[in-house]
């Protein structure tokens, strides 16, 4: 939805992150390919190989303007999302690496369900709008 205001470079790190969260789990599901493919999508842009090597923490550090730092949770919540209905199911690495991105973006924990409940309720309205083009 925001990604087209990302510099860049943030739209590098962005997708390296996508993926980095998308993989730690160890099942990279095609939900989720599905999910960072529409990325791709939204910020016009070829989907680059993976960097295996990505330090989410020194990449986070990368991006200091706020703005960007609250779509990265938006958008890293619909990934949260695409398999599931509750951060209750997210494996421990995954809560790791949202813990990552709340301490290094410094956001308080009202903040990170008020972005978890807006990104459920926008799928969830998103999922409603394909259905009634499909009647």
């Amino acid at each position: 939805m925001f990604l087209n205001k990302l510099s860049n470079t943030e739209k590098a790190i962005f997708l390296n992150l996508a993926h980095y969260f998308a993989k730690s789990d160890d099942e990279f599901s095609i939900v989720e390919q599905n999910v960072i493919n529409e990325y791709c999508r939204e910020m016009g842009i070829q989907q680059p190989a993976y960097d295996e090597s990505f330090d989410i923490i020194n990449n986070l550090a990368k991006v200091q303007n706020k703005q960007s730092q609250r779509i990265f949770l938006l958008e890293i919540m619909a990934l949260v999302y695409a398999n599931r209905h509750s951060l209750d199911f997210l494996s421990e690495q995954e809560k790791k690496i949202l813990k990552q991105m709340q301490e290094s973006f410094n956001i308080d924990n009202t903040t990170m369900t008020l972005y978890a409940e807006w990104t459920k309720a926008t799928m969830s309205l998103v999922a409603q709008g394909e259905l009634l083009l499909n009647l």
